[in-house]
C-alpha cells in the first residue's frame, strides 16, 4: 500500500476544516495536522513533518500569504496549495508570489482536490485553467523553457506593463501610472494573453515570473 500523502490544513473556520478532514481521508491522504491560523500552523510545522498544506487566505495572527512566504523560505521542500473563498486575481497572483503551488476555491470539487494534491505532491504544481498547457511545461523543463522565449519578444512598453501586472494595482491605476487609459491597457493585456496562449492576468503573471520579467 501507497504510503498517504501527509497534509496540513490551516482554516479559521471549525466546520471547514472538519469537512475537509473527512473529505481527504476518503482518499489517499491523512490529515496530521489542523491549524486555525498561521501562527498555530508555523508552532505545528517546526515539529511535524508533513507533504502539502491546503491554505486558507483569510486568518487571524498571520493570514495566508504571510505563512505561505514563511513556508517558501523556511520549508522550501513543503508545498502549499491555496485553498480560498477569494477568486480575484490580486488574490492569486499574492499566493503565487508567496510560493503556493496551486490556487483552489471552496467550491472545488472533491475530484479536483484530490486531483490538485496529487499533482502538487508529484509534480511540484497543479493548474487549471489559469494557465494553458504550453505554459505549464516551462516550470518543469529547460527545453520548453527556451522554446517559449525563443518564440516570444516584448517592446519596453509591454515589459514595463507586464511588470505592473505583476503587483497588486488594478487596470486603472496601471493606465494612470504609464500615463494611458484602462482601455488601451486592456488592449495591451488581451494581446498579450493571445501571445502567450494565456486566459487571465494570472497566466501573464506566471509566465513573468518563470521567465524572470516580474
Amino acid at each position: 500500500m501507497d504510503t498517504p500523502i501527509k497534509i496540513a490544513i490551516a482554516d479559521d473556520h471549525d466546520l471547514m476544516r472538519s469537512g475537509l478532514v473527512r473529505l481527504i481521508s476518503e482518499g489517499t491522504c491523512e490529515v496530521i495536522i489542523e491549524a486555525n491560523g498561521g501562527d498555530e500552523l508555523i508552532d505545528k510545522l517546526k515539529k511535524t513533518k508533513v507533504d502539502v498544506v491546503l491554505m486558507d487566505i483569510n486568518m487571524p495572527n498571520r493570514d495566508g500569504i504571510a505563512t505561505t512566504k514563511w513556508i517558501t523560505e523556511n520549508k522550501p521542500n513543503l508545498r502549499v496549495i491555496a485553498l480560498t473563498a477569494l477568486d480575484d486575481d490580486i488574490s492569486v497572483i499574492r499566493m503565487l508570489k508567496a510560493g503556493a503551488r496551486a490556487y483552489l476555491l471552496k467550491s472545488a470539487s472533491q475530484e479536483e482536490l484530490m486531483r490538485a494534491i496529487r499533482e502538487v505532491h508529484i509534480s511540484g504544481y497543479h493548474f487549471s485553467d489559469l494557465v494553458s498547457s504550453k505554459l505549464v511545461k516551462t516550470l518543469s523543463t529547460d527545453e520548453a523553457h527556451a522554446e517559449i522565449n525563443a518564440g516570444l519578444s516584448f517592446n519596453d512598453k509591454e515589459l514595463e506593463f507586464i511588470k505592473y501586472l505583476c503587483t497588486e494595482m488594478t487596470n486603472k491605476e496601471i493606465a494612470d501610472a504609464m500615463s494611458t487609459s484602462p482601455r488601451t491597457t486592456e488592449g495591451w493585456r488581451k494581446m498579450i494573453c493571445e501571445r502567450l496562449n494565456v486566459r487571465t492576468r494570472v497566466g501573464i503573471v506566471l509566465f513573468a515570473m518563470r521567465n524572470n520579467l516580474s
